[in-house]
């Protein structure tokens, strides 16, 4: 079954939803990242994975479920609103301790409750934030400085790893280059 977010990069004529996320994430875009932005990605990636394999398969995990937003507290009314809105239709899970809003489209999640705040749709008092994921073993960042740094976790990973490998790349003329390597 295929996800929303990976419908949405088939239709762009796109194929991969992890550069998909990382433009996503990196250009702050609620939705649709640039296509440039993606595109640049991807193919940076793709050159940095085929020259180091030893990253080849360190992949990027979000941090936070996409168009998935848990609050301790909210009304009847806030929901009903959000579903009526251009950001619904919504289904809501109510546990116990918090209530899951689930959005129909991949929604950047902090993105998405800024808007929602900005527009009156979320009130502070109703205590939302992103649904998180915790997966601390690899990962990628895209750097402010158009670098990428690999990280995997080093041992007995339960939830989080305490030793990690850094790998930092810069692709230059379709070139991929480590410009730095650590050990914590």
């Amino acid at each position: 079954m295929m996800t929303l977010l990976s419908l949405i990069v088939k239709c762009l004529g796109l194929n991969d939803t992890e550069a998909m996320f990382l433009a996503v994430e990196k250009a702050s875009a609620l939705l649709d990242p640039p296509k440039e932005l993606y595109q640049q990605i991807h193919s940076d990636l793709a050159v940095i994975r085929s020259s180091f394999t030893n990253v080849s398969d360190i992949r990027y995990v979000s941090n936070w479920v996409p168009g998935k937003i848990l609050c301790n507290q909210i009304n009847d009314l806030a929901v009903k609103n959000l579903n009526v809105s251009e950001f619904g239709p919504i289904k809501e899970d109510r546990t116990p301790h918090y209530t899951a809003l689930i959005f129909s489209k991949p929604y950047n999640t902090p993105v998405l409750i800024n808007k929602l705040k900005e527009k009156g749709l979320l009130e502070d008092s109703f205590d939302c934030r992103v649904d998180g994921i915790i997966d601390g073993k690899s990962n990628i960042i895209y750097n402010y400085d158009k670098s990428y740094t690999f990280h995997k976790g080093i041992g007995d990973c339960q939830v989080t790893c305490v030793d990690k490998h850094y790998w930092t790349f810069e692709v230059k003329n379709g070139t991929a280059i480590l410009i730095k390597e650590s050990q914590t």
